[in-house]
């Protein structure tokens, strides 16, 4: 047969008969105008991990990987079929088809998973529906495109999101996923993922679209879908709430396994078959993990979060404001700030993170730079339209003096383009310079359209120059839509501490500067928290609770290290036949974990 180009994304697809195969083979390469490293890393990844799955029903053999490091090309196994995103666009499907596409599908995901492999990337184009259940399958399904899979952990994921840095697509990606929730991404973001698709397969449509890629992203952090069943009458209601389930905002509060979601499913398609209806039950009765599973959500912040929010408020309506949370390590000052990051999408704001290293108190303007940076991908992942807009936007604050902001964020320059020489000046003439530069750097970017936020962490290992620049921006951006957030360790900040001096006499000349001290939680949020992780009643743990307190003083980062040590230590263990966990009474005599770091 001729060669056939049958696929074109960031990879080219070519269908070829090639000596030694039984059938045509699909090759897939890069696109050869512009390949990029993240593209071959991909191939080379999913090569990796397919080999991990080769024994998976369901899963798209990889045979070969031929080429170089830099020009790899894969040998795959063709199947003839159509995607599930065709099959919805195309098919009339009845109920009972979709319910047993959704068993297949969820199926493969359990065995994928039972591997230890995330996808991260599945979405409805992913999924392939074989013309025949032929061997390898399930049931015709496949799950194809491992280009950003990877082996079961938590992944920490912070970024500004745009179209070209997030790994996924972007209208089936998890809330976590997103960068934008304050949570580690763990498997369960494949089965929000798997939500969306189920979504689309029973009602026709997307949960979430928007061409605006902030909106979509606020769209799955923050709005809840629409039921299925007021979209479709048709569809059941267990069908409509297992699906809305899958699309729960907080992991802890969807499905815990594809193997779950797999029982129930497979009981409405037996229900319906043999009744025609699929009356209400109780979702969730075979899901669990027999894994410590601690809730990332926040605990015991209500007041704390509220108040933040009413400072980002203030920042965006009336004043520029600076807002700095002091704590212990581990009491959660970085999770509280980043807990709000929705509320900064909502109102179209930028957001960039930078923090300070106790090894790099010498160097600088070292976590501006770190936060300006990341403003700088983003820029550069924009059309090149919206890349012109903010290169006019900036030249035109500062003049022939961009090079004193590209001396303290590199990166600019690739915005600006090069930029002429500076005068040479003295240390404290070159740091008031830099101050005035960097403020009418701020006021182009700080507009009532986009809010900016920066926070700014580790500020007991502040510099003194980029104090001095805290200062002087307070000082001289009263009315930019600015918020600066900086957290502290409040143990290592004496009243004689640069940070602390600076502090207070801001806090005495203007009252648009808010401190948030936070403490140790109470006893009846932790024991919520030990609850939720150990899918009990709160009475039935607050013994355990008690003693963990104890130990870990109420700070939720040991609370957390102390429940992970007893489980290591078998002192806390699933009982598989009762479906729950147990611990001996007596373990708080026995167990002496060993110590816990907070970095």
């Amino acid at each position: 047969m001729n060669e056939a180009t049958i696929h074109c994304r960031n990879f080219l697809l070519h269908l070829q008969e090639r000596a030694g195969y039984d059938g045509p083979v699909l090759l897939k390469e890069p696109v050869h105008e512009q390949p990029t490293r993240t593209h071959f890393d991909q191939l080379h990844n999913e090569y990796a991990i397919t080999q991990q799955l080769t024994d998976v029903a369901g899963v798209r053999p990889v045979y070969a990987k031929e080429g170089t490091e830099s020009q790899p090309v894969l040998f795959m196994e063709y199947i003839q079929g159509q995607s599930l995103a065709e099959l919805i666009r195309v098919a009339s499907l009845d109920l009972a088809e979709k319910l047993r596409l959704a068993v297949n599908v969820t199926t493969v995901l359990s065995r994928i998973h039972e591997q230890q492999v995330m996808h991260k990337d599945l979405n409805s184009s992913n999924i392939l529906v074989a013309g025949n259940d032929q061997p390898g399958s399930q049931g015709g399904v496949y799950v194809i495109d491992f280009g950003i899979a990877s082996v079961m952990q938590q992944e920490s994921v912070s970024h500004l999101a745009t179209d070209d840095t997030l790994a996924g697509t972007l209208a089936y990606i998890s809330p976590e996923q997103t960068g934008r929730m304050n949570r580690s991404v763990d498997y369960r973001t494949d089965l929000y993922s798997l939500g969306v698709i189920l979504y689309e397969l029973f009602t026709g449509q997307l949960p979430f679209e928007s061409s605006d890629v902030l909106e979509l992203i606020h769209d799955h952090i923050a709005r809840q879908p629409k039921p299925p069943r007021e979209i479709e009458s048709g569809i059941p209601g267990p069908v409509s709430d297992i699906v809305i389930r899958l699309l729960a905002k907080n992991a802890e509060d969807r499905y815990q396994t594809a193997s779950g979601l797999q029982a129930d499913l497979k009981s409405c398609l037996e229900q319906w078959q043999r009744k025609g209806r699929i009356e209400p039950f109780e979702l969730g009765g075979d899901d669990f993990t027999g894994r410590l599973q601690i809730p990332q959500k926040l605990y015991g912040r209500k007041a704390e979060i509220k108040h933040l929010q009413t400072i980002f408020n203030r920042a965006v309506t009336e004043q520029a404001q600076l807002l700095l949370v002091a704590g212990y390590s581990g009491i959660g000052k970085t999770s509280l700030v980043h807990e709000i990051q929705k509320d900064f999408i909502a109102k179209q704001g930028v957001y960039v993170e930078g923090k300070f290293d106790q090894l790099q108190r010498t160097m600088p303007y070292s976590a501006w730079e770190q936060a300006f940076t990341q403003l700088v991908d983003h820029w550069l992942a924009e059309s090149e339209p919206h890349l012109a807009g903010w290169r006019d936007t900036i030249l035109e604050a500062l003049g022939d003096h961009g090079q004193v902001l590209i001396d303290i964020i590199p990166a600019l320059e690739r915005v600006l383009g090069p930029q002429p020489d500076v005068p040479q000046l003295g240390s404290i003439e070159n740091q008031n310079r830099i101050n005035h530069f960097f403020n009418r750097f701020i006021s182009s970017l700080a507009t009532p359209e986009h809010p900016l936020v920066v926070f700014l962490d580790d500020l007991q290992w502040i510099d003194p120059a980029s104090l001095n620049l805290i200062e002087t921006l307070f000082a001289g951006q009263s009315k930019s839509r600015l918020l600066v957030i900086g957290a502290y360790r409040s143990n290592e900040v004496d009243a004689a501490h640069p940070l602390a001096v600076s502090r207070d006499r801001m806090q005495a000349e203007s009252d648009r500067v808010t401190v948030i001290n936070l403490k140790d939680l109470p006893p009846d949020d932790t024991n919520h928290l030990l609850a939720d992780s150990l899918q009990l009643a709160v009475a039935d743990c607050r013994d355990l609770g008690q003693v963990l307190v104890e130990k870990s003083g109420g700070n939720p980062f040991f609370f957390r290290q102390l429940l992970y040590a007893l489980e290591a230590d078998r002192l806390l263990k699933f009982d598989r036949e009762q479906r729950r966990w147990m611990w001996d009474d007596a373990w708080s005599r026995a167990f002496k974990p060993a110590a816990v770091s907070s970095t």
